[in-house]
């Protein structure tokens, strides 16, 4: 196998995966053509005994049976729906998972904390929430939510305390590649729409013990019962045929994205043995890859084994064979990239990267990435990577990226910090600013995920004060530039997410000339951020238009948007944030073409991008003068 072939298979995957959906739709489809039989049997036949003829199609029994089964299903569907709207926080907590402390000194558990962290570094995304399922001691894993900014990983007692190092890092590679390619969402609806589905058999098993509260009688009594019993009955078998079918596409869906996670897995460490080894442990195990949890059989398309078991068919498993994944992985061992690839320490710098490059890199991390979020919290300073990881000096932290480095601004931010957060959190701040200075820009993003990952302790109340204080440092100086408002932003969605979920934008823009004005304002801003002067902004503002320009159509020229306000760009992004994801990839092409002007990605520029991408929900991964990871 090469690895070409290997790679592809994940083009093929995602196709499959797009057939599969909508066959899951037609059991819908399906579901609601059986309850409408039902129903034309039952009362048409009464319609014959009463002298109507018999028609099997009466428009108005039609439209009323539809109507009346699709809202079951989709009221189903969006009350499981509902009840996830935390997030992974929700997937993980009913499979009695218990939270783990970024700050934890359990062995095991930092082990794990670390190994998160840094793939989400070399990812680019925030930090997810990490949970231990204390009851289970099989070998399992999971990744949940609806997207970057509230995801969450998950493993059992048993693989914390079974993986070595090596063989966790393969099993949390393969849990972000369903972070990063959107499966944690489709995993969501699959729940969703089964248990849509599932309604069908409630109902019927709530009609047939219904039947026990009416009063046994003669005549039109009995045949009453009768006919309950036989709706009941009816919808009974419809739903389970139903739900059969819906299982059988949920694991087809499963198994299709279980291989494209262990492929980008590889891509995502360069270490196949890894994961190779961790699927052998699981094999050989005791206690297998089975959860014991009363929900294991509604999210066993969540894990990274098989949750419920051997099943009865291949057709209803959830993945394929350990012996084929390990197939499929243990070839690329022999290849010459995949032999000895551990980056040696240090080697991962962050500098520069062609703005090709940036844009090959969204969310397809390297090993240089992973070993770059590594080194990067090696490097950090006792004092600062204690401060990350704990909710009392990662609020300070925050503060302290936003203190002027001098002059009357800072010292109104300092009042500012000692009135609203009191001595502690004051002094606190001002024994951090000094670190936060002498970070490199390119450190910068990573070090406060990590900070917003502590935060998420704070209560709500705390929270909302910590808010408010941001907020008031920022427009200190009677003016929010546009890092200011990037790193408002960033911490803000992650935290606000957390504190108050919103289900995830709806797409409403697929075109970019329906955002032509939005686009310049953003390319606009980029531009004067690299550029003092005016000349050397406008050129790079051209370079990215010039990209656009097939699809954009004639847009505004700099000089209209050049003094566009940041509460311009910042309606313009938030309108990004609904438009499809090959529309904001197109911006984000441009935009890293004019942070490139001069070939090269680098510096504030480069960390702008990479904010904005975050916020669009395309993460780009540290900007490393590294060549860009294969091209799926």
């Amino acid at each position: 196998m090469t690895t070409m072939d290997f790679f592809g298979r994940q083009a093929a995957a995602r196709r499959n995966t797009t057939t599969l959906v909508v066959l899951f739709s037609l059991a819908v489809a399906a579901t609601v053509a059986l309850v409408y039989a039902l129903f034309a049997a039952l009362f048409l036949e009464q319609g014959v005994a009463a002298g109507r003829s018999w028609r099997w199609f009466e428009p108005q029994l039609f439209a009323g049976v539809v109507a009346g089964t699709l809202a079951v299903v989709v009221a189903c569907m969006l009350y499981k729906v509902a009840q996830l709207a935390r997030g992974g926080a929700a997937v993980a907590q009913m499979l009695g998972g218990r939270q783990v402390s970024p700050n934890t000194t359990a062995l095991h558990e930092k082990t794990l904390v670390n190994v998160v962290e840094e793939m989400a570094i070399a990812s680019g995304v925030p930090i997810p929430k990490v949970y231990v399922l204390d009851q289970e001691p099989s070998i399992n894993a999971f990744a949940a939510g609806f997207g970057t900014k509230d995801a969450a990983v998950a493993v059992t007692r048993g693989a914390l305390d079974a993986f070595p190092r090596n063989e966790l890092q393969g099993v949390i590679g393969h849990e972000f590649s369903h972070i990063l390619n959107g499966d944690m969402r489709l995993n969501i609806r699959l729940m969703g729409w089964l248990a849509g589905i599932t309604a069908i058999s409630t109902a019927g098993y709530i009609l047939l013990r219904s039947v026990r509260h009416v009063r046994s009688g003669g005549g039109k009594k009995g045949g009453g019962i009768a006919g309950i019993l036989a709706l009941g009955l009816g919808l009974l078998v419809i739903g389970a045929i139903g739900t059969l079918f819906a299982k059988l596409i949920k694991a087809a869906v499963s198994r299709q994205r279980e291989f494209l996670a262990d492929a980008a897995s590889v891509q995502f460490t360069r270490h196949p043995e890894g994961i190779a080894n961790a699927l052998r442990r699981i094999g050989g195990y005791p206690s297998g890859s089975r959860i014991g949890n009363a929900h294991a059989q509604e999210a066993s398309h969540f894990f990274f084994c098989n949750a419920v078991g051997d099943p009865m068919a291949r057709w209803f498993a959830t993945h394929p064979p350990l012996a084929e994944r390990i197939a499929a992985i243990e070839p690329l061992s022999r290849l010459p990239q995949y032999r000895d690839a551990a980056a040696p320490a240090g080697a991962a710098r962050a500098g520069g990267a062609t703005p090709e490059a940036v844009v090959a890199s969204i969310a397809s991390p390297g090993p240089a990435h992973v070993e770059y979020g590594a080194e990067l919290l090696r490097s950090l300073p006792m004092q600062l990577a204690v401060a990350v990881r704990e909710p009392f000096s990662a609020h300070a932290l925050v503060l302290a990226f936003l203190l002027e480095r001098d002059g009357p601004t800072r010292t109104a931010q300092r009042a500012l910090v000692q009135e609203r957060a009191g001595p502690e959190i004051a002094h606190e701040t001002s024994v951090l600013a000094p670190m936060v200075a002498q970070l490199p820009v390119e450190h910068r993003l990573p070090v406060l995920a990590l900070a917003v990952g502590a935060l998420r302790q704070l209560s709500r109340e705390q929270f909302e004060r910590f808010r408010g204080l941001v907020d008031a440092l920022i427009e200190a100086d009677a003016r929010v530039t546009l890092p200011e408002y990037a790193l408002r932003k960033m911490v803000m969605r992650v935290l606000g997410q957390h504190f108050a979920p919103t289900p995830p934008p709806k797409v409403v823009h697929h075109r970019i000339a329906e955002l032509r004005r939005e686009t310049a304002a953003v390319l606009a801003a980029l531009a004067k951020v690299g550029h003092e002067d005016a000349t050397r902004a406008e050129a790079a503002f051209a370079q990215g238009m010039a990209l656009l320009a097939k699809d954009l159509g004639e847009a505004p020229a700099f000089a209209e948007v050049a003094a566009s306000s940041l509460a311009d760009v910042d309606a313009a992004l938030e309108r990004f944030v609904h438009a499809s994801q090959g529309v904001r990839r197109q911006l984000l092409i441009a935009m890293a073409h004019v942070a490139g002007v001069d070939g090269t990605v680098r510096g504030a520029e480069g960390e702008l991008l990479r904010a904005v991408a975050d916020g669009l929900g395309m993460p780009i991964p540290p900007l490393l003068p590294s060549s860009p990871p294969p091209r799926v």
